[in-house]
């Protein structure tokens, strides 16, 4: 069975464009994970190492734009999805650990490109982030206080279902 790598982390509602995305991505063993608010990711960041961060826009407990400093810490990339009246625009907010927005946006088509040529590229251990293993953050993110344990945090997430695909 071949080996499916955290590497997308999804906060917040998707378009059924993105949805499709991510079966192609993970059809290439890229996998991704849910969190359905600003605290939710913040911990799920601390926890794993995601090279992609997508978040929507208004979120129950705050806005996408409230993780760009715990993604630039980990020189990773966030995108904040707005949605439009007729369409939704992606607004890359960091782009491996630079702060970025305002600089583009990018549609649900243009959005599959970028995606690929950030997760395409070699990782710095790829062996880190397979599901049935719980990968080790620096000693710099030790240090932060956590709302539980970090054995009760990888518990909790380790073991939940990915996006459902088909809806």
């Amino acid at each position: 069975m071949p080996t499916t790598e955290l590497r997308i982390l999804v906060i917040g509602a998707l378009s059924p464009a993105m949805h499709g995305i991510l079966r192609r991505f993970s059809a290439r063993g890229w996998g991704s994970q849910h969190a359905r608010n600003v605290q939710e990711a913040k911990d799920l960041i601390g926890i794993f190492d995601y090279d992609v961060v997508l978040a929507s826009e208004t979120l129950t407990d705050g806005r996408g734009y409230d993780l760009a400093d715990s993604v630039a810490v980990h020189s990773r990339t966030l995108m904040v999805g707005v949605a439009l009246s007729e369409t939704h625009l992606w607004l890359p907010v960091v782009d491996r650990g630079r702060n970025v927005l305002g600089s583009r946006g990018l549609n649900d088509q243009t959005m599959e490109s970028e995606m690929g040529s950030l997760l395409g590229g070699p990782r710095r251990d790829p062996s880190r982030d397979r599901v049935s293993e719980i990968p080790r953050r620096p000693a710099y993110a030790a240090a932060r206080p956590a709302p539980q344990s970090s054995t009760a945090l990888r518990r909790k997430y380790r073991d939940r279902d990915r996006l459902p695909m088909g809806s």
